[in-house]
Order: C-alpha cells, then sequence, then structure tokens
C-alpha cells in the first residue's frame, strides 16, 4: 500500500495542534482554578479580619442595654455611672476620646476623655466669633488625622439658649439655633442624659474639672458647664474654664482592634498608622501621641514651623519624689539669662529647669534637645489669642500668627512651661495637684479652674531635634514611642 505522505504529514499536524489545544486548555483551566483558590483564600482572610474588627456600631450594639443607655426620638445616649459606661472609649488622632450619643443614621458622638485646656468661652455665646469656637474649629482642628474621611465636616451643633428648668428637655431643632462645624462640644442636653441612669454627679462623664458646655442659659447673662463635682451650673462668658472637644464619626467606621475599655481602646480604621521602627521621625507623628524621654513619660504638643517636636510632661517636675513649687520667672528675664545667687535664681521655673534639664540629663538624651519658642507675655480681654498674635481680629487664629510670623515677645530655651490656651496644659493626671503654672499671674488648679497666681508646679514643656528618629512604640500611653 502506498502512503500519501502530504496527507500523513496534514493529519500528524493536525493531531499534534488539537494536543496543544487541549493542553492550553487545561492549562487555563489549572491556572484559573488556582487563582479561585487564591481568590478564595483572600475573601476568607478579608472577612475573617472583618469578623476580627468589624464595624464600630456593630460592637457597640452589642455591648448597650437599658442599664447603661437611653433612647430619645431616634437617638442612643450612653447613660450610667462609669462602671456602667465602660466600654465607649476610642484612641483616635493622638487622643482617648469616649462615645457619647449614636444617631439613627450610624454616625455617632464623642468627647474628649479629658479636658484638653482652659480658656474662656467668650467674648458672647457660642458663635463663629467666640473664642471656643475659633480654638476648637483652627487650633484643635488642625490636630485631628484625616479629619475630611472620618468625621462629619458639616455637622450642625445645637446652641439654643435653654432655661436652667428645661435642659433635661430635648432642645429645639430648628437651624436657627444651630451651627455648623468639624469639631464642637457637648450641648447641656447630651450631658443630662448622661446622668440619666444614674445622676448628673455620678454620672461617666463627670471627671471631677470644670469644664464647658455648648449652650447659653436663657437670661443671656453667661454659658452653662459641669462643675468639678458634675453638676451643671452656669457662668460667666469670659469665665475660664476646661474644653473637652467634641467631634461626630461618620457612619461605617471599622476597627483595627481593642474592646471599648480604657486600657484597651477601639481603633479605627483611617487613623494614623504605626511608625517604621528606626525609620520614622518623631516630627511625622501626631499632637497627642505618648514618648518615653529619658524614662519619663511626655506628649507631643505640636510640630514646630522648624520641624522641631514640641512636647509636655505626663506629670508634674518632681524632686526625691516630691512635687516642686516655684515662681514662673523673675521680672523680664527668661531662661539663664539673670543675674544673683544660685540659690535665689533657682527659685524660678524659667532658670531652674534651663539648667536641671542641659546638665541633669545623660548625653544620648541631651543631644535631642533644641532650644525652642516661648511666650511669656500676659493675655488680655480674657482671650487666649493674646498672649501669641501681635494683633488680634476677629476671627484671627494662633496658628496663623505663628506661621505667619505675627507674634508678641517671645524667648528661646530648652525648657519652660505651657502657654495659656495650648493643647494638654491642663489634662488631667493622678497627680491631683493643687495649681499648674501656665503664665505669669496664671496658674490652672487641679478642679480646671484658673486663677491669679505667679507660683506653682509645672508639666515641663521641651523641644526635641527635628532629626529625632522613633526606635520602636505605638504613641499610646501604654506603649509610648521610644525615641533614644
Amino acid at each position: 500500500m502506498k502512503i500519501n505522505k502530504k496527507g500523513f504529514a496534514v493529519s500528524t499536524m493536525l493531531y499534534g495542534l488539537i494536543f496543544v489545544t487541549i493542553a492550553i486548555f487545561y492549562l487555563i483551566i489549572t491556572i484559573v482554578s488556582s487563582r479561585h483558590v487564591r481568590n478564595l483564600d483572600y475573601v476568607a482572610t478579608v472577612r475573617e479580619d472583618l469578623e476580627m474588627t468589624g464595624e464600630l456600631l456593630t460592637s457597640l450594639n452589642a455591648k448597650i442595654n437599658s442599664s447603661n443607655s437611653v433612647y430619645e426620638s431616634g437617638t442612643t445616649y450612653l447613660s450610667g455611672t462609669s462602671s456602667a459606661v465602660n466600654f465607649n472609649y476610642v484612641w483616635y488622632s493622638g487622643k482617648l476620646w469616649r462615645i457619647v450619643a449614636i444617631y439613627s443614621d450610624g454616625t455617632m458622638k464623642l468627647v474628649t476623655d479629658d479636658v484638653i485646656t482652659v480658656i474662656a468661652a467668650g467674648p458672647s455665646d457660642y458663635n463663629n466669633l467666640s473664642y471656643a469656637y475659633i480654638w476648637l474649629n483652627n487650633d484643635f482642628k488642625d490636630t485631628l488625622y484625616n479629619s475630611e474621611n472620618l468625621l462629619v465636616t458639616d455637622y450642625k451643633w445645637n446652641k439654643a439658649a435653654v432655661a436652667e428648668s428645661s435642659y433635661q428637655y430635648a432642645l429645639p431643632d430648628t437651624d436657627s439655633v444651630k451651627i455648623s462645624g468639624t469639631v464642637g462640644l457637648l450641648n447641656v442636653h447630651e450631658y443630662y442624659k448622661a446622668g440619666q441612669n444614674s445622676s448628673e454627679s455620678s454620672n461617666y462623664l463627670n471627671n471631677s474639672r470644670y469644664y464647658w458646655l455648648m449652650n447659653a442659659n436663657s437670661s443671656g447673662s453667661g454659658v452653662y458647664n459641669v462643675s468639678s463635682s458634675g453638676t451643671i451650673s452656669s457662668a460667666d462668658f469670659i469665665s475660664e474654664y476646661g474644653i473637652r472637644p467634641a467631634i461626630v464619626l461618620r457612619s461605617h467606621i471599622y476597627m483595627n482592634g481593642g474592646d471599648g475599655t480604657s486600657n484597651n481602646p477601639y481603633t479605627i480604621q483611617g487613623d494614623k498608622g504605626a511608625p517604621v521602627s528606626n525609620n520614622s521621625l518623631l516630627n511625622t507623628r501626631i499632637s497627642g501621641e505618648y514618648l518615653e524621654f529619658e524614662g519619663k513619660l511626655y506628649r507631643i504638643v505640636s510640630v514646630e514651623t522648624d520641624g522641631s517636636v514640641r512636647i509636655i510632661s505626663d506629670q508634674y517636675f518632681r524632686s526625691s519624689g516630691s512635687i516642686l513649687n516655684k515662681y514662673f520667672y523673675r521680672g523680664s528675664t527668661f531662661g539663664t539669662s539673670m543675674s544673683g545667687s544660685s540659690t535665689l535664681l533657682n527659685d524660678f521655673w524659667d532658670y531652674y529647669l534651663n539648667n536641671w534639664y542641659p546638665s541633669r540629663l545623660t548625653a544620648k538624651y541631651r543631644s535631642l534637645l533644641v532650644r525652642g519658642t516661648f511666650f511669656r507675655e500676659p493675655i488680655s480681654n480674657n482671650d487666649y489669642r493674646t498672649g501669641v498674635c501681635s494683633l488680634v481680629e476677629p476671627q484671627t487664629t494662633v496658628s496663623y500668627c505663628i506661621k505667619n510670623s505675627k507674634l508678641k515677645s517671645r524667648t528661646g530655651a530648652y525648657a519652660g512651661v505651657s502657654r495659656y490656651g495650648e493643647l494638654f496644659s491642663a489634662q488631667n493626671n493622678s497627680d491631683n495637684y493643687s495649681s499648674m503654672l501656665v503664665l505669669p499671674n496664671y496658674a490652672i488648679m487641679s478642679n480646671g479652674t484658673v486663677t491669679n497666681s505667679r507660683r506653682g508646679g509645672v508639666r515641663p514643656v521641651l523641644f526635641i531635634k527635628n532629626t529625632t528618629r522613633i526606635r520602636r512604640g505605638l504613641g499610646t500611653k501604654r506603649t509610648p514611642f521610644i525615641i533614644a
């Protein structure tokens, strides 16, 4: 039989092509199947992560009951004693917050766990020209990380004037009594609801310090505040009480971790991530985060225009275990440029601190210090801005004055004390000391009010050089940054 070589060759090529096609088909199936398995694994991992962290609102709802909350017109207010409301702590942007109210749309109102500063509310009721509004929506807002994505930036805060006999009732809900802003204060009805399951004095928002609420009284003579005993009272607009900023979280905020307790607060997705050890600069971090400085705990106050980092001690300055009590400064001088015996000069904080820190620190910590700016002029008209700004117009902010060099007299030194209206100048702590000096003739008392005094204890303010790197740590109080 004669073989057709041409036909055989064609048949061979055809079978070869079919074989290759089948092989490719099986290869595609294998790749797709493998990717499908990997995708399923990825989806499973994501699902597991979401179940582990989950939506903040879902976690809260599982812990809310009639003994720790009250419901009114679509809003759930957390209400009760500190032991009953012990699941609403959130760590955000270097600060510890408490969830106060949950709204029907899933947004929720938070307030700082502590008083952040002490200023006058004035010069009149809460509006866009009041000291409190300007401080909250400029000086404080600038410290909030990713606020445009995490917070309701145009929230309508209810500042309705309220009679002393009626703040237990819901406030009027009209646009005429509301003011827009990213940051605000709790209103008087919200504070009342927080104590409805207990009492004003025993509710979880009482921290034994005076602090402002948002509403004026109906007579127009002053603004409501929380007293050191936890009761609601009112005071003149230019009285000086604590500020506990409030914010509103957007709905569908997810957690990174935490269980809502004070020692393990919720952390939220979208907040500043952890630093890269030995690589991240300290001046890339957030106001409020904690660091260790030669065995002592400090907090970041701000990053200065030159990149140095302003920090404040978390505790009062001590010697042999006792809080020292000294004068702020002598006459118009500051730092080490004073005349007189060292025995006399050591009774003044500016001289004492600027000799103690450079000389008593170990070399590796001393090398991190730089000289920074301190403002030492008195304020006028109870306006916190006048201690810094050379010209104060209706909507002037301290941030603007610093960035544009519109400043009053100032001096450079290694160590000093907080200025009036500065962040964390009034934070509470376990010392419960009688006063903390902030400016000549001004001291913040342990109950959060201001008094005239040139003598007191201090939580020192230092400046860390702009090249300082974070060696390890998370910036929380339990796991502070280690920088040396």
